[in-house]
């Protein structure tokens, strides 16, 4: 299949979502990320403060800063690029043209570098962590030269066993895809 069809077909999964089905996903995928090595032993975590069509990442956001874990959103530059600027609780956030909602950029010093990145997507593939974002590059072209570990945290919804669309050379993998279920309380 086409990138562009399994795009629209993840979003309408996606929607297909409760509200309370996601939270339930994400707390899955949060309990699954805690006790990895990548999250425990990370300082700077990279992470999309989501938007609401999206698996709701604010739950991650904010047992990172609880833990005392450093937390940077991403800020879209020209030329399709990411800024990641740090994030506080209560910090003031702007939607960008797409939507996003992204840190006001101040003078700050230089962030240390990020070590997990929490890289979203709409539809992954287990054999070899490739994915299929909201059609920009912002994240593939971030990923070429980031040399942390990536992790993306889906639904089982939004992810296949085999890669089932045709990859292009900038599409950059992430290093593992964490699948939340809904009822993972009841395993």
């Amino acid at each position: 299949m086409d990138k562009e069809t399994l795009r629209q077909d993840a979003i309408i999964a996606l929607r297909q979502l409760t509200l309370d089905a996601k939270n339930a996903i994400m707390a899955d995928n949060l309990k699954q990320l805690s006790n990895l090595p990548d999250w425990q032993n990370a300082q700077n975590i990279g992470i999309t403060y989501s938007m609401p069509l999206e698996l709701p990442t604010q739950l991650i956001i904010n047992k990172a800063l609880e833990i005392g874990k450093n937390v940077y959103l991403p800020k879209c530059m020209p030329g399709h690029q990411l800024k990641f600027l740090p994030y506080q609780l209560n910090d003031q956030l702007v939607k960008n043209s797409f939507g996003v909602l992204e840190p006001i950029e101040q003078e700050v010093p230089t962030p240390a570098p990020i070590d997990l990145l929490i890289v979203p997507g709409l539809r992954f593939a287990c054999n070899n962590g490739m994915r299929i974002g909201f059609g920009g590059g912002y994240y593939d072209r971030f990923l070429v030269n980031f040399v942390g570990t990536k992790i993306s945290l889906s639904a089982k919804e939004l992810v296949t066993e085999q890669m089932d669309w045709q990859s292009e050379s900038f599409d950059q993998p992430v290093d593992r895809i964490l699948i939340g279920e809904k009822n993972a309380n009841n395993k």
